[in-house]
Parts: C-alpha cells; structure tokens; sequence
C-alpha cells in the first residue's frame, strides 16, 4: 500500500487568462516555481488572471486535480473625466440661473460619467453638500466642466475666458456655500413629509425669508430623501409619488425639475421608454408621452410613463415636456435612419411621424421641430438624387 501512494506524481500547471480565455501557460515540477510563475505573469500586459492547479496521478487511474491559486488583477476604473460636449449654454448670471433647467442640462452632459456612476441628477448634485464635495474631490471634474463652459460661452459672448470662467466660479462656490449653510441648519428647520410639497414650500420660504433658499431647503431634503433610492428609475417613481399626493401645478414645480433631470439622462431614458425596434417607433413613443396620446402598443405593466404623460398633457410638468421635445429634436436632426432595416421607407416613415408630431395644438417643439423635420427631409431627397446618380 506504502509503495504505491509513493509512485503517484505530482506536478503543477500554469494558466493564464486574456481577453477571458484561458491557456496554459507551462507545468512546473515544483510548486513554489508555478506560484512564482504566476505571480509575474499577473503583471503582464493584458494579463487578466493567473491560477496554478495541482494535479496528481489517481489511485483508480486518471488526473487528480486542485487548485491551490486563483487572483484576478485588480480593476483599475478609468479616472473619471468631463464628457467631451461643446452644445452652447444659456450663460449663468444669477445663482437662480444656475439651479434653472439650461444649467442643469449642461451639468447633466458634462458630468455624465460622474452622475451615472452614483445614479445622481443635477438638482442633487446642486442640493447635496457631501456630493458637491464628493465632485470637487474627483479628478478636478469641478474646474474642467467650468472651463470648459466658460470657454465656450466667452467666445460666444465676445468677453475674456478668464472673466466669463470667474463669474462660474463665483456661483459654484455660492451653490457650495449655500448647499453647507443648510446642513448646518438642518436641525432647526420642519422635518421632511412626503406630502404637503406646497405649505412645506411656502413654510420654508416664511422662515428663511428668501423664495431662493426656501426651494434650495425643500429640494435638499427631497435630495437627501432620494438617497433611499439607489438608481434613477427608483428616484423617478419615488418623485411621481411624492408630486401626486397632492393636486395642482404648485406641487410638481420643483419635483418637475428632478423628473426633468433624470429624462435628460440618456442611460434612464434608455430605462424607461425601453428598447424600440427602430428610431420612429422611439420618437413615436417619446411624442405619446408628451401629447397623452395612446401609444402604438400599450404601455407595459407597472411603467411610470403613463402617469407623466398624463402630468405632462395637463401642462403639470413643462420642464419634463422641455426635455423630451429637445430628445425628439436631436433625435430628427442626426443621420440615424429612422428604420435601418427599410432605407426605402424613410420618407413615408418621416411623414408619418410629421403627422403625430402635431398634437392639436400644433407641432411639438414649434419652429424648433419643424426645422429639423425639413433639414432632415433634404437629406432624403439629397440621399435620393445621388442614389439616381443625379449628384
């Protein structure tokens, strides 16, 4: 019995994981040289995991085999950055003109990367200190997003960057000072109910004796509420709770802005309209939820559309309504074909949606939308002429 455990071998295999394949790498007769192995093969290029297995001849026969290591490199994250977006912005002169929707648009598109990896809107960002302070600390996305901006502005204004970039500066560090002004008189003002949004607001206003630092108040504890709610479309359901335990337009104003930040996302919007066979049917989908008109399929069970659109059509929420009109125009003016899988189609498609476009009271968007339908039908007609060899 002794003698023959003693003839079983034993020798240790070397693998290597890239591009989440696995290959052996070599077999070692001892297993402080395979470990050793592995070990520098982790710090290779495009190395993504070394594991060392045992293995040893059977006593019936066959491989017996055991992993003694398995380590992965560790992820390093990319740092992140401010989104390449030059799209001009509405200048901020006022702290109120940096809350206002244009700001917080442009704040959603250059600190896109930021916001979706903590699941944040603009109005969070603007209302919540340790965020603010969680940006500032991040890569210095604070002053790029600013310079970046005022770069732009100033040119479009024809005044110095430097001058133009001092007045944002001056209003970040406003918004920063009054976002820590409230959390160090949290303790002295009303506790946060989920009702009542309007005589919490008008309450607010009495006591801080400013309209502007009464809506900041009730929009930081709305925030700080929010942090319940780990991604955007919990956020986005929670809001539309809170804005429907009361009538009237008074109670959605400033929880139209969070719902309004959270549509301008493009991976929430993605969520929530869900995936659509081609670009008509999305636009199609979009231009529903603004007119309340019934969509071309139902909406799914539980989907929290039906319920903005309705918000939307009572003319409860014009800041959502801004932000998916502006989807439906970016949407018309790029080259994406409105139905890749019928090019021959795309003129009758356009017409259509031309025609659910107009919700009765005109056309969605106004002279905004009508610009880009007829940008866009040029460009059949031009795509057509050079198909006919005409150009």
């Amino acid at each position: 019995m002794f003698g023959f455990a003693k003839t079983r071998k034993r020798q240790y295999e070397v693998l290597c994981q890239r591009a989440g394949r696995w290959t052996v790498d070599g077999i070692f007769e001892d297993q402080r040289q395979a470990i050793a192995r592995a070990e520098s093969l982790l710090s290779g290029d495009g190395v993504e995991g070394v594991k060392v297995n045992s293995q040893r001849d059977g006593m019936n026969g066959g491989i017996v085999e055991e992993q003694i290591l398995l380590k992965e490199r560790p992820k390093v994250e990319k740092p992140l950055q401010v989104a390449a977006d030059n799209t001009p912005v509405k200048p901020c002169e006022t702290l109120a003109d940096l809350y206002a929707l244009d700001s917080r648009m442009a704040i959603g598109r250059l600190l896109r990367p930021f916001l979706e990896k903590f699941q944040l809107t603009p109005t969070e960002l603007l209302h919540t200190y340790r965020q603010i302070a969680r940006l500032d600390g991040t890569n210095s996305l604070t002053a790029a997003a600013i310079n970046r901006v005022g770069t732009i502005q100033a040119q479009a204004m024809k005044v110095q960057a430097r001058h133009r970039i001092g007045t944002l500066e001056r209003l970040a560090t406003q918004a920063r000072e009054l976002a820590r002004t409230f959390e160090s008189e949290r303790a002295k003002l009303p506790e946060f109910a989920k009702k009542d949004l309007v005589q919490q607001r008008k309450r607010l206003r009495m006591l801080l004796k400013d309209d502007l630092r009464g809506d900041h108040a009730l929009n930081s504890m709305i925030s700080q509420y929010l942090t319940a709610f780990p991604s955007f479309l919990e956020k986005f359901d929670a809001v539309l709770a809170l804005a429907g335990a009361e009538d009237g337009a008074e109670a959605f104003e400033l929880p139209d802005g969070i719902l309004a930040d959270i549509l301008a996302q493009p991976e929430a919007l993605r969520e929530l309209f869900g995936a659509q066979p081609t670009l008509a049917a999305h636009i199609a989908l979009v231009a529903a939820t603004i007119s309340g008109q019934a969509p071309d399929k139902p909406w799914p069970g539980g989907s929290p559309l039906p319920r903005l659109s309705a918000v939307i059509a009572a003319g409860l929420a014009p800041q959502c309504k801004q932000v998916l009109t502006l989807r439906i125009q970016t949407t018309l003016a790029s080259n994406v074909p409105l139905d890749a899988a019928q090019p021959n189609a795309e003129s009758q498609l356009l017409a259509d949606l031309h025609h659910r476009l107009n919700d009765g009271d005109g056309l969605i968007g106004g002279d905004a939308t009508a610009k880009v339908i007829a940008q866009r039908r040029q460009r059949q007609h031009a795509a057509l002429r050079r198909s006919l060899g005409l150009e």
